[in-house]
């Protein structure tokens, strides 16, 4: 009975290792200000929205997500949001999936540059280009797909 219950213990333990905390800020902006948002890996998710209220949503889930942490500077009238991760985190096979989801102004100018998907929504977002998609081999693109 009792490795049943170690084992029980496991497994309601892993779930809590397996995802960090989730970053979240909202700032007021203006048409005039540019965000950068470098991700190692991951998908970016640009929501267009009425106001001067911008709010960024950045998680990491799975193995590897307590390694991963997220950080937003500012640099006059460009913001830059990018991913940080642990040295240990690059030796694992299958990584953590990195989420951003950013509500944004209507002409708020945003550049990207990440190995995931990047979709806009809404037709106000403007993408600053080249929006760099770093694929496998190493050369950009930009796969924008905006439903």
């Amino acid at each position: 009975m009792l490795p049943v219950l170690a084992l029980a213990a496991l497994l309601l333990w892993q779930p809590a290792a397996a995802k960090a905390d989730e970053f979240i800020r909202t700032l007021s902006v203006g048409s005039n200000e540019t965000l950068e948002i470098s991700l190692k890996q991951g998908d970016v998710e640009l929501i267009e929205v009425v106001g001067t209220e911008l709010r960024i949503e950045a998680s990491a889930r799975g193995v590897g997500a307590d390694g991963i942490s997220f950080e937003l500077a500012d640099d006059g009238n460009v913001w830059r949001l990018a991913s940080k991760s642990e040295l240990w985190v690059d030796w694992l096979r299958v990584g953590p999936r990195i989420s951003v989801r950013v509500w944004i102004p209507k002409g708020v100018r945003v550049a990207v540059e990440t190995k995931g998907r990047i979709a806009t929504s809404g037709s106000g977002v403007t993408l600053s280009y080249p929006v760099r998609h770093v694929g496998v081999a190493g050369s950009p693109t930009a796969p924008v797909s905006t439903h």
